[in-house]
C-alpha cells in the first residue's frame, strides 16, 4: 500500500480492511487523499482475498 502516491496509502488500506471484511466497502472513501485510479483498487483487493485464500 506504500507506493506512489504515498499520500493514496489511507485509501489503500481502508480498500484492505473491505476486502478482509472489516469494513463496509462504503466506507472507503478518504476525501483527503489524492484520487486514485479504480483499478488499483481491484489490485489490493485481490491481493488481500488471495493472501487470506493462502492461509486456508
Amino acid at each position: 500500500t506504500f507506493i506512489a502516491p504515498m499520500e493514496g496509502y489511507i485509501a489503500r488500506m481502508l480498500w484492505a480492511a473491505a476486502a478482509d471484511g472489516a469494513l463496509p466497502a462504503a466506507s472507503c472513501d478518504d476525501p483527503w487523499g489524492p484520487p486514485l485510479d479504480p483499478a488499483e483498487r481491484t489490485v489490493v483487493m485481490t491481493a488481500v482475498r488471495d493472501a487470506n485464500a493462502a492461509r486456508g
